[in-house]
């Protein structure tokens, strides 16, 4: 799946950047250099490293299905750098839903949890790219501030929900490796592929644990989220 996708972005860039007239091919010495793009990826997430404490510490690496990116960015090619070095920020808007096929044990009996995440990301990113041409391969760095948050987080056995754990949502720092290729589709329009790394530190929260069977108590949760993003952007240069 994650190679057809590749396959079929990298064709839709070099089929834009072939039709595109011969002017367009690299970017107008005229421009600011500042540029403002939209983005939407795939998410591919690795397992979230997730505790639920309440007098004792239970541990899990929390299954996420796939899941999806939005975004938006302004930048910066700047000139001191003869367009080598580009400057971001960025924002990403990313979901994901916990696998409900996987099953976990709790208390020596067989469970699966359903939950879902959101990340709200704003980055700052600092790119390293290729200026001359009309494909701008780049690799970069970011970090920023991501809210985490997950919904109520419910424990079922047999199909039975016996504990759900209330949502919550926590501020952390994120940081983010990104590699891609820009190309110039037509005067000031810029198509651009990317893959991308994210990763959060530690979010917690505290909340209450309800149960149809036994008293509500309170406890914490403590998860980090990590992902690669396939993400296919469409900017303009101004």
């Amino acid at each position: 799946m994650k190679k057809s996708i590749v396959a079929l972005l990298l064709s839709l860039c070099l089929i834009l950047s072939f039709s595109s007239p011969s002017e367009a091919q690299s970017k107008p010495a005229d421009t600011s250099g500042v540029y403002v793009g939209i983005l939407g990826g795939y998410v591919i997430p690795m397992d979230m490293k997730t505790t639920v404490t309440s007098g004792g510490s239970v541990h899990y690496d929390m299954a996420l299905d796939k899941g999806y990116l939005l975004g938006a960015k302004v930048g910066y090619l700047t000139p001191f750098t003869n367009r080598i070095m580009a400057l971001e920020l960025e924002y990403n808007h990313i979901r994901n839903s916990f696998d409900t096929s996987k099953g976990y044990t709790f208390n020596g009996q067989p469970v699966r949890f359903d939950s879902k995440t959101q990340i709200d990301a704003v980055m700052v990113n600092v790119l390293g790219r290729y200026p001359e041409g009309k494909f701008h391969p780049y690799v970069g760095i970011g970090g920023g501030y991501a809210n985490v948050k997950v919904s109520d987080m419910d424990l079922s056995f047999m199909g039975i929900k016996v504990y759900s754990m209330s949502s919550g949502s926590k501020g952390v720092f994120a940081y983010q490796f990104l590699l891609g290729v820009d190309c110039d589709i037509a005067d000031n329009f810029v198509l651009g592929l990317q893959y991308k790394y994210l990763a959060t530190a530690k979010a917690s929260y505290d909340g209450t644990v309800t149960s149809p069977f036994v008293a509500s108590f309170p406890a914490s949760v403590e998860a980090e989220y990590k992902a690669h993003n396939l993400v296919l952007s469409f900017s303009y240069l101004f």
